[in-house]
């Protein structure tokens, strides 16, 4: 578990917006004046770590058998919970003081992971036809479901999860909602007309750091009230060489509800693309006459596209923004939204950080990878672009025990539309709709990491380090776990929510084009350069490395040129899908020949990689006929 002392800035917890309200009617309130008051703590598990009150609204210390605790992590230097009464208290769950009693990790009387309820009474809410939970709440965690809210319309016999996660934001695998978040939560339906209404906050096996809650109401459904929901992420990954996003149309699109119990009239939806400095480089909106109350998830589009043909290197943040023209809106929080993007000099990736690991449910072999398009003038200044590495992550439940992941770059077939709507699912790299044209092997030394980086050098098949990137052609860069890797799990970050074709998997040699979902981008980055000269000539040249006969019938053999000195070196065979046919390890190999027999394998495409311990790497194609 990788927990950190939080020494950086935190000026994204502490951001704050200006919160405008309407009057409102309360059911019932309770600011923690003094106490929990009406709520009730569970039993804590472990036992003993439960909610508490903080009379300073802080997360920085916690009652630990009656002793005040400090935090062990910088969470102990920040302020109070930006609540509209934090001089008063706040409820808090601070899992950093339970874990680390202020000294260490693990150090604490209530080891991670801990678990516990703090539950409302019993409210009688018999005569409301629309009700509305609201309250403050400031968080920060490892993961956005260490969080829970939970109602019960039976007085608690049964409990029902309502989604918190939509104000949850993430940045490199750290969880949180800002200081001064105000939550609406529309429990109508739990609520209405019950007697016997109860809700709950749970922190919900969690490891660091804390939760806390303030202010919490109860009330009649608002009039206004609208709330952005699923956006359109318009480039098409988080980071495209200036080279190639050019050419990455944007469109603009978002889901819009209005939760309020009026119909909103004049309502706008407004796009904006942001520099760095906050200047404006793309702005428009759409306007509706009326979006009738009760109204879900009403797809807003604007018209207008944005050509990024003049986005220097940089980074860039696209916001959209909901209101209406003629109300104020309850709770603008939920009105906005916004996510970066970066325009890099080589790089492209579908994320900025990593969120978790994930791999399939049902075990066995699978491929993971992303969607990236080479744009149709990437050659227009006459530079001839080359994939020449891959950057990837993953981790293991256990050490690294020498697992080989390959990386294998696709060409899709030109013939296949923009929205891949004649792709062949079942396409595996021999005369269908993709084309492998390029590779790279990485093997996980126990040494190293779960969650580091991995960089992989990419061959094509006549040996040359780097892949010929055509302009206006698509590819799929993916990393196959196979045989002992395929217990490994895959680095994501869940940061963006791609509803285009962005990271992608295959299992069982199917091609899911969802990947495991929007909100799943993998850790599978691509670097250029471009033209032949940028390569690297310390690298093994092509008649370093001869494999013959090719084509082949069933053996084949490798004939390296002979070393000075003997080093170690690791061969690899793999087949068209990435899986593994062979590994041969020598640890002391002056170039001797090496004799592959495929008689057992069906005829087809097969790769050899072949790493030397001074860093050098060189691959070759061969080709089983019969």
């Amino acid at each position: 578990m990788k927990i950190r002392l939080l020494v950086f800035s935190f000026s994204l917890l502490l951001t704050s917006l200006v919160l405008a309200q309407e009057g409102t009617q309360v059911i019932f309130s309770e600011d923690f004046n003094g106490g929990l008051n009406t709520f009730t703590p569970g039993a804590g598990f472990p036992k003993g770590a439960v909610w508490q009150w903080r009379s300073n609204g802080k997360p920085d210390s916690a009652l630990v058998n009656g002793v005040m605790t400090p935090a062990w992590t910088g969470i102990r230097n920040l302020p109070a919970i930006a609540s509209k009464t934090p001089s008063n208290g706040a409820a808090v769950f601070n899992s950093d003081v339970y874990d680390s009693g202020g000294i260490n990790l693990g150090a604490g009387a209530y080891e991670a992971p801990q678990t516990d309820t703090l539950t409302s009474p019993v409210i009688d809410c018999s005569n409301e036809s629309g009700v509305f939970l609201t309250f403050h709440h400031w968080m920060l965690a490892l993961a956005d479901d260490n969080i829970r809210l939970q109602v019960t319309g039976d007085g608690g016999a049964t409990w029902v999860d309502l989604s918190l996660k939509e104000s949850i934001q993430e940045d490199d695998g750290l969880y949180f909602t800002f200081r001064d978040q105000f939550e609406t939560v529309d429990v109508t339906d739990y609520a209405a007309n019950n007697p016997a209404f109860r809700f709950r906050f749970i922190w919900n096996d969690g490891y660091y750091y804390f939760w806390m809650i303030d202010d919490i109401e109860l009330i009649k459904k608002p009039s206004n009230d609208l709330r952005l929901g699923n956006f359109f992420y318009s480039p098409a990954s988080y980071a495209q060489p200036e080279s190639q996003v050019k050419t990455d149309t944007m469109g603009f699109e978002a889901l819009v509800s209005n939760i309020g119990d009026t119909d909103q009239t004049n309502v706008v939806l407004r796009a904006t693309i942001f520099d760095a400095t906050d200047n404006i480089i793309f702005r428009d909106s759409v306007v509706i006459d009326v979006l009738p109350a009760g109204y879900r998830d009403s797809l807003l589009k604007i018209d207008t596209v944005f050509v990024p043909d003049q986005l220097a290197t940089g980074d860039y943040r696209l916001s959209y923004f909901t209101y209406t023209r003629d109300f104020e809106d309850f709770n603008i929080f939920d009105n906005s939204e916004s996510r970066d993007f970066l325009v890099t000099e080589k790089l492209f990736a579908k994320e900025g950080g990593i969120s978790t690991a994930i791999q399939p449910s049902g075990g066995g072999d699978f491929s993971i990878g992303n969607y990236y398009r080479i744009s149709p003038l990437s050659n227009a200044d006459g530079k001839q672009w080359f994939a020449n590495k891959a950057v990837f992550s993953c981790a293991s439940n256990n050490a690294f025990n020498n697992e080989t992941v390959t990386i294998l770059v696709y060409k899709v077939n030109d013939a296949v539309g923009d929205d891949f709507s004649n792709f062949d699912v079942n396409s595996v790299g021999n005369n269908d709709d993709v084309e492998i044209v390029g590779f790279g092997a990485f093997t996980l030394a126990p040494s190293l990491g779960n969650f580091e980086l991995f960089e992989v050098d990419l061959f094509d098949f006549n040996s040359n380090p780097g892949i010929a990137l055509d302009p206006g052609s698509k590819y799929f860069i993916m990393a196959t776990y196979e045989g002992t890797a395929n217990q490994l799990f895959h680095a994501v970050s869940r940061a963006i929510d791609y509803y285009q074709i962005s990271t992608i998997l295959n299992i069982d040699g199917q091609w899911l084009l969802g990947g495991f979902g929007a909100e799943d981008a993998a850790v599978l980055r691509m670097e250029l350069d471009f033209t032949e000269s940028t390569r690297n000539e310390a690298l093994v040249k092509e008649w370093e490395l001869r494999t013959y006969p090719n084509p082949a019938s069933d053996v084949f053999q490798v004939d390296f040129k002979r070393f000075e000195q003997a080093q170690g070196v690791q061969f690899v065979l793999f087949n068209a899908q990435g899986s593994i046919i062979e590994q041969r390890r020598i640890d002391q190999y002056f170039g001797e020949p090496q004799r592959f027999d495929l008689s057992n394998y069906p005829q087809g495409y097969y790769f050899i990689n072949v790493a030397l311990e001074d860093g050098t790497r060189i691959g070759q194609k061969i080709v089983i006929q019969r």
